[in-house]
C-alpha cells in the first residue's frame, strides 16, 4: 500500500511584517500561485492576537490527538487537516 500525501495549498498569506514570509512576499510568486496576500496595520499586536491564539489550539489539539493516539509525530499533517475540520 503507498503512502498518499495530502497537497495543502495556501489560499491566503496573513503576514505580519514580522519577516518569517519575506520569501512569500514577492508579488510575482503570489500573483502567478494565486495567493491572496493581507498585511496586519504595523505596530498593532492586537491583530496578531486572534491569530496567535488559534494557532496556540491548534497545535494543542494536535500534540494531544498525537499523544492520546500514541502516533508518531510525523503524522502531524494529518492531525492539523483533522483538527481544522473539527
Amino acid at each position: 500500500m503507498k503512502n498518499k500525501l495530502a497537497i495543502i495549498y495556501i489560499k491566503i498569506l496573513r503576514y505580519n511584517r514580522g519577516g518569517e514570509y519575506n520569501f512569500f512576499l514577492n508579488y510575482e510568486y503570489c500573483q502567478k500561485d494565486g495567493i491572496k496576500r493581507e498585511f496586519t496595520t504595523a505596530y498593532t499586536p492586537q491583530q496578531n492576537g486572534d491569530f496567535e491564539r488559534k494557532n496556540k489550539t491548534s497545535i494543542e489539539a494536535i500534540l494531544i490527538m498525537l499523544t492520546f493516539a500514541k502516533i508518531p509525530k510525523f503524522f502531524w499533517g494529518k492531525a492539523l487537516m483533522i483538527a481544522n475540520y473539527l
